[in-house]
C-alpha cells in the first residue's frame, strides 16, 4: 500500500504507516486528471477542466484519456497535455485558457519554491562565509595580510621609483672598456 501511494505521489519514499493514517481527502483528490487539468492550466475552471477531459481533448503522452477521476502517477504528471488531433492546441482557440492564466494553488506552489530557492541560497552563502572566516583564522591569519602588504610594496615601488636617465640604461662602451681594464688590475 505504501509503494502504491508513493507510486501516486501521495505520500514521499520512506513514509510510515503514521502518515498513512494522517492522509486527507484533498492529499488522494489532488491526483485526479480532472484536477491536475485545472492545475497545470488546460482549463480555466475544474469544471471545464472535466468537459474537455470527457470529450477526448485532454492525454496523458500519447492516450487520450476520457475518465476524469483518472489517478495520475508520478511519472505521467508531466506528460499532461492536448491531444494531438485537438483543435485546443492552436493557441487562438476561444475555449483554451490565456497563456498566462494558472490557477491561484499553483501560484502560490511557484511563489514557495522560489523563496524556498532563496533561503536555501542565503543559507549557503552564510555558511560558506562562516567556514572561510574559520578557516582564515585558524589555518592562515596572515595570508591576507601578506596580500596587503606585497600591493602596498608594489604601489610604493611604483610611485617611488625614480625616472630612469638614458645614461644609465645603455652606459657608452668606453666606460665599460674601463671598468674591465680595472678588474683585471685588480686581479
Amino acid at each position: 500500500m505504501l509503494t502504491h501511494l508513493t507510486r501516486f505521489n501521495i505520500l514521499p519514499l520512506n513514509s510510515t504507516l503514521d502518515d498513512v493514517l494522517a492522509l486527507e481527502t484533498e492529499a488522494i483528490l489532488a491526483r485526479r486528471l480532472q484536477t491536475l487539468t485545472y492545475l497545470r492550466g488546460f482549463a480555466n475552471t475544474p469544471m471545464q477542466a472535466r468537459q474537455l477531459i470527457s470529450h477526448g481533448h485532454i492525454a496523458i503522452g500519447d492516450r487520450k484519456i476520457t475518465v476524469p477521476g483518472y489517478m495520475v502517477t508520478k511519472d505521467e504528471e508531466n506528460e499532461i497535455g492536448y491531444v494531438i488531433d485537438s483543435p485546443l492546441n492552436d493557441t487562438m482557440h476561444p475555449a483554451r485558457p490565456s497563456s498566462d492564466f494558472k490557477s491561484d494553488i499553483v501560484k502560490k506552489i511557484e511563489e514557495e519554491d522560489k523563496t524556498k530557492k532563496i533561503e536555501k541560497t542565503k543559507l549557503k552563502t552564510e555558511i560558506k562565509k562562516e567556514i572561510s572566516s574559520k578557516l582564515d583564522y585558524k589555518t592562515t591569519p596572515n595570508i591576507k595580510n601578506n596580500k596587503e602588504e606585497k600591493r602596498e610594496k608594489t604601489v610604493k615601488n611604483i610611485s617611488n621609483k625614480k625616472p630612469i636617465k638614458k645614461e644609465e640604461k645603455n652606459p657608452p662602451k668606453e666606460n665599460l672598456k674601463i671598468e674591465k681594464n680595472q678588474k683585471k688590475g685588480d686581479k
